[in-house]
C-alpha cells in the first residue's frame, strides 16, 4: 500500500511565479519539454564551438580570453543539463524533473551574467583587444601589401561586428531561457497536480460531445409520438379561453357601457358612446328567442292576410229577367 501524499491543490509557491496557472491546465507538456531539452543541448554544443572557435581563431586581450575560457566551459555544462533534463522528462520523474528545472534556472543565470560582462569587456577593453588583432594580423603575414590604416580599420570593424553578435546572442539566450524555464515549470506543475490535466481532458470531452443534459440515452423519444385526440389540447399548449371571461359577440359591433361608464363625461349628459339599440343587454340566446317569436308573429301575420284575401265577400246584383216575375 502507498504512503506517499496527496498532491496538493496549489501550486508551488516558486514555481508559480514562472508561469500562469491556466497555462498548465492544457495537455501534457513532455512532449514539449522533452524537445526544448533536445533543442537546448545541440543549440549549447554549437555555442561551445562556435566560442572555442573564436577563442583560438582571433588574437584577444587576456581579460577577454579568460572570459570565453569561461562562456566555454558554462555552455558545455548548460549542454550537459539539458541532455539530462531529456532523461527525466522521458522518465516522468517528479524529483528528476525539479533538480532538472533548478539546474536549468541557474545555469540561465549564470550564462546570462557571463554574457552581460563579456559585453561590458568589450567596451573596457576596447583598446587592447583592437591592438591585439592589428598585432595579429601584422605578425601572421609580414609581406601583406595593407598598410597600418587599412589593419586598423579592419580591426576596428571586427570589433564592431563582435559587438553586435554578443549583444544578438544576448538578448537571444535570455529570452530562450526564459521561455524554456517557463514551460519547464508548467511541465513540473503538472506533475505535482495530475487533477489539472485531467479536467482539461474532462472539459474538451464533454464540449465535444455535448452536454449530457441533451444527448443521454433516452432523452428523445425513438417511436413516433401519441396521436393527438380531437378537441384535446397538447400538454404544452396554453389552456384554451373561457367564455364566461370574454366579453359576448354582438351583431351590431358596439360595445356596451353605461351612461356614466365614460371619462370626460358631465353628470346628465348624453353618452356618445352608448348604445342605441333597445335590446343591446339581451344575451345572444335572448336575442335569438325574440327573432324567432318575431318571424313566427310576421308568419301568422301572412298567413291571416292570405286568408282574408280567399274569403272575401263578393256582392252580385240581381239578373234584370226575373224583376217582372217578382
Amino acid at each position: 500500500m502507498s504512503t506517499r501524499a496527496a498532491p496538493s491543490e496549489q501550486a508551488v509557491p516558486v514555481i508559480a511565479r514562472f508561469v500562469p496557472t491556466r497555462f498548465a491546465q492544457r495537455s501534457s507538456l513532455r512532449p514539449a519539454v522533452m524537445l526544448i531539452a533536445f533543442f537546448g543541448s545541440v543549440y549549447a554544443l554549437f555555442a561551445t564551438a562556435s566560442l572555442a572557435r573564436r577563442r583560438h581563431d582571433q588574437d584577444t586581450s587576456s581579460k577577454l580570453n579568460a572570459m570565453y575560457l569561461a562562456l566555454i566551459v558554462l555552455y558545455a555544462l548548460t549542454a550537459v543539463i539539458e541532455a539530462f533534463g531529456v532523461a527525466a522528462v522521458y522518465r516522468s520523474s517528479i524529483a528528476l524533473v525539479k533538480a532538472y528545472f533548478l539546474a536549468s534556472v541557474a545555469v540561465a543565470f549564470i550564462v546570462t551574467g557571463a554574457e552581460c560582462t563579456r559585453l561590458a569587456l568589450l567596451f573596457i577593453d576596447k583598446s587592447a583587444i583592437i591592438s591585439a588583432c592589428f598585432q595579429g594580423e601584422t605578425a601572421s603575414d609580414p609581406t601583406a601589401t595593407l598598410d597600418a590604416v587599412d589593419i586598423d580599420v579592419y580591426c576596428r570593424a571586427l570589433w564592431n561586428r563582435n559587438v553586435y553578435w554578443d549583444i544578438g546572442l544576448l538578448i537571444f539566450s535570455l529570452l530562450l531561457s526564459v521561455l524554456f524555464a517557463s514551460i519547464v515549470a508548467s511541465y513540473l506543475q503538472q506533475l505535482l497536480n495530475p487533477a489539472l490535466t485531467r479536467q482539461h481532458q474532462i472539459q474538451v470531452h464533454n464540449f465535444a460531445a455535448g452536454s449530457s443534459q441533451y444527448n443521454h440515452p433516452g432523452a428523445y423519444p425513438l417511436g413516433a409520438y401519441p396521436p393527438n385526440p380531437y378537441g384535446q389540447p397538447p400538454p404544452s399548449a396554453p389552456p384554451l379561453y373561457q367564455p364566461g371571461y370574454v366579453p359576448a359577440y354582438e351583431p351590431n359591433g358596439f360595445v356596451v357601457h353605461s351612461e356614466g361608464e365614460k371619462s370626460g363625461q358631465p353628470d346628465g349628459a348624453p353618452n356618445l358612446f352608448s348604445d342605441r339599440h333597445p335590446h343591446s343587454n339581451l344575451t345572444t340566446e335572448q336575442r335569438e328567442q325574440m327573432q324567432h317569436d318575431q318571424q313566427q308573429i310576421e308568419a301568422e301575420s301572412n298567413t291571416s292576410n292570405q286568408i282574408n284575401e280567399r274569403t272575401e265577400t263578393v256582392t252580385l246584383e240581381p239578373r234584370r229577367g226575373n224583376e217582372g216575375r217578382v
